[in-house]
């Protein structure tokens, strides 16, 4: 086995190596993080069940966001409503 530097062990992490600090999030960036994503993880899972039955919460989805998504929920209820304009004007 190869002879190490004395203080270092094995990988190279010794005594004298300094902590990289890691780049503090503010608690509040991380809960706006964190309501992203399970807003992106419940809007898939909502269009995978049933998109039509879960409008609502699909709609909710874009807009508790930061930053909302107003766009795109509006142009989910224009499509919507051109559907069902489609469908009442063909009766």
């Amino acid at each position: 086995m190869p002879v190490q530097p004395k203080g270092k062990g094995r990988y190279g992490k010794g005594k004298g190596k300094e902590k990289v600090k890691e780049k503090e999030v503010s608690p509040e960036l991380k809960k706006l993080e964190k309501v992203n994503v399970i807003c992106d993880a419940l809007r898939a899972v909502f269009n995978k069940l049933d998109a039509q039955r879960y409008l609502l919460p699909i709609i909710t989805t874009y807009v508790k966001k930061d930053p909302q998504e107003l766009e795109k929920a509006l142009l989910l209820i224009r499509e919507l409503r051109s559907i069902y304009l489609s469908l009442s004007l063909s009766l």
